[in-house]
């Protein structure tokens, strides 16, 4: 099988060998001012008018202070928030919200639910390239960072899929391939976004850990594929910076 080598944060790594990154800390970014700012994906506690956020390691965040104006939000939704720290609170942390993005959160499609339709549901989630820059377990989810081609002032909202290949998973395994959906738009020059999936209805009946291997093929026509441990009783976090949250300026659905 072809590999290709690609960069992941900084460090010029082969695919193949790397895996799922599990880490259990978040980023900071220091102002001008000498604030430091935290970005963290967590989900939302509470209504929109008073609301707290679950970091992925568990942490509480208490928002004391709400700088998004206004920025709509439900109770589970996932996001990711950036913010100051204020102080330490029963048990969580007390913040300063400076900002929140909407996170792209789905759940997975199973090879056989395409197969009943097959060519016809199978082709709805698309067989168009996708580049995976990062992949990690975080909470209950694996989320992706990816790259897709798309054309210039786009108007269409590309469809993003984890196809669960229960024909070929084991309780030892689990694997998940990511899909793509361009809708023949003309491909011009990429963007970045990211997606959550839920992979908590995936775990067999008595384990709280298996091991999981996504795949996804590149524009290259290089199929690629990274494995690592998904744990429901252990709670992670990415580190990510402030320019990050560019990423998800994608229209993807």
């Amino acid at each position: 099988m072809k590999t290709k080598k690609q960069l992941l944060r900084g460090a010029l790594l082969s695919i193949a060998t790397i895996g799922l990154l599990a880490v259990g800390f978040t980023g900071c970014k220091d102002t001008d001012d000498g604030e430091r700012y935290v970005a963290s994906y967590g989900e939302i506690r509470g209504s929109q008018n008073d609301f707290d956020i679950v970091r992925d390691d568990g942490t509480m965040l208490y928002v004391d202070v709400n700088q998004t104006g206004g920025h709509e939000v439900e109770d589970g939704q996932r996001v990711l928030a950036n913010y100051t720290i204020l102080g330490a609170r029963d048990g969580g942390l007390a913040i300063r919200l400076h900002a929140l993005y909407d996170v792209l959160t789905k759940n997975s499609i199973s090879q056989s639910f395409l197969d009943a339709d097959f060519p016809h549901r199978a082709d709805s989630v698309g067989y168009d390239p996708i580049v995976v820059s990062d992949a990690w377990f975080g909470s209950k989810y694996l989320n992706i960072y990816f790259s897709i081609q798309y054309a210039v002032n786009s108007n269409v909202a590309h469809l993003i899929s984890l196809v669960y290949d229960d024909t070929r998973s084991t309780d030892q395994e689990l694997f998940v391939e990511l899909r793509h959906n361009d809708y023949g738009e003309h491909r011009a020059t990429y963007g970045w976004g990211v997606v959550s999936f839920d992979l908590s209805d995936l775990m067999p009946v008595g384990k709280d850990k298996i091991k999981v291997t996504l795949s996804w093929t590149d524009y290259e026509g290089y199929h690629h594929s990274v494995s690592g441990d998904y744990s429901l009783t252990s709670s992670q976090s990415v580190p990510s910076s402030i320019s990050e949250t560019q990423r998800m300026q994608l229209s993807v659905r």
